[in-house]
């Protein structure tokens, strides 16, 4: 793959390796995932964009077990309360 040296200031610098998810992380890929891209102008543009994360979870696992708790428990609903003027 080519590259390219770009300079940038040292205040850029240290706010693109505080970007950084791991010490492994490269600052190209922190740039690929900072910088927006344009909106998908239709659904198949949508589709690209979202096949990124495919396969990758989007939740952590204390909010997985939350999700899985919620289901296993369902919100109950509360009884009808009658209230004056009110049709049931």
């Amino acid at each position: 793959m080519p590259f390219k040296t770009i300079s940038v200031d040292l205040d850029a610098y240290r706010t693109l390796k505080s970007a950084k998810q791991s010490k492994r992380e490269s600052f190209s890929a922190v740039i690929r995932r900072t910088v927006e891209r344009p909106p998908a102008r239709n659904f198949s543009d949508l589709l690209g964009q979202l096949k990124e994360f495919e396969g990758k979870g989007v939740f952590t696992p204390g909010e997985r077990a939350e999700l899985r708790r919620r289901q296993r428990q369902p919100l109950r609903s509360r009884a009808r309360v009658n209230r004056p003027g009110h049709a049931s």
